[in-house]
């Protein structure tokens, strides 16, 4: 077995992949983390991914490779991975993450607040213990997307990680609305799924005061639309922010 990896992550030339990745791997190593990264195409560092679903022209395809990547570090490490998305950053440390023995999988779940239509959950950050219950839920989750990797050009909602681990495998098998249902654990075909607060773990908003010592937001998360605030957020950390 190799060194513990810790924090998981891929990205492609599109958007600005390459500064928040960078960026979360400066604080990972900061924070004491070992980091595996996928280049999906174009990015210019880290591990190539070599995949038709990387020539595709729309993201369905590529985010679909998510459950496996993860899966495919799950197989040579221990402890606790950390996927977080190409377009997400790590802001503080994460060992209450690495302590907590209660989950095998840990999602994060929107406050009500936040919730639009069905998507309670926001699957750009994923806490997998490296264990058997895990590695059977990734498969799982891998053979629940019913379009086939050769099909490249649809748009399809089938095709997308954070639909088929909503609808498919956590909500059919759950009696409460997930969200605020924060640090609840569900157990799921034997495996046991963990809630997490986006506020802190994934906070996609980014306009609320997630400086603040209260607010303890630990990974912000940019969802392609709001880069042009990296470079501030970015000058605010570097500027001595923990």
């Amino acid at each position: 077995m190799e060194a513990e990896v810790k924090i998981v992550t891929a990205g492609s030339n599109t958007y600005a992949y390459h500064k928040t990745i960078n960026f979360c791997k400066e604080n990972a190593e900061k924070f004491g983390y070992d980091m595996k990264i996928f280049d999906l195409g174009g990015l210019g560092f880290g591990d190539i991914v070599t995949d038709r679903r990387c020539e595709s022209a729309i993201r369905q395809p590529k985010i679909a490779m998510k459950p496996e990547l993860i899966l495919k570090v799950l197989r040579y490490s221990t402890g606790t991975l950390a996927w977080i998305d190409g377009d997400a950053i790590l802001i503080r440390p994460i060992d209450d993450i690495e302590k907590d023995d209660s989950f095998d999988v840990g999602v994060t779940v929107r406050p009500k607040a936040r919730v639009k239509k069905t998507q309670y959950i926001n699957a750009g950050i994923i806490f997998v213990k490296c264990n058997k219950a895990a590695e059977w839920f990734l498969n799982w989750w891998i053979g629940s997307i019913p379009i086939t990797p050769d099909d490249l050009t649809r748009k399809h909602a089938g095709y997308c990680d954070q639909t088929v681990l909503e609808e498919k495998l956590i909500l059919p098998n759950i009696k409460v609305v997930p969200w605020d249902a924060f640090h609840t654990v569900h157990e799921i075909n034997g495996v046991r799924v963990k809630f997490f607060d986006c506020a802190r773990y994934n906070n996609f908003w980014l306009h609320e005061q997630w400086l603040e010592p209260g607010w303890d937001t630990r990974i912000l998360h940019f969802k392609n639309h709001s880069m042009k605030k990296l470079a501030r957020y970015r000058a605010e950390f570097l500027d001595g922010q923990s």
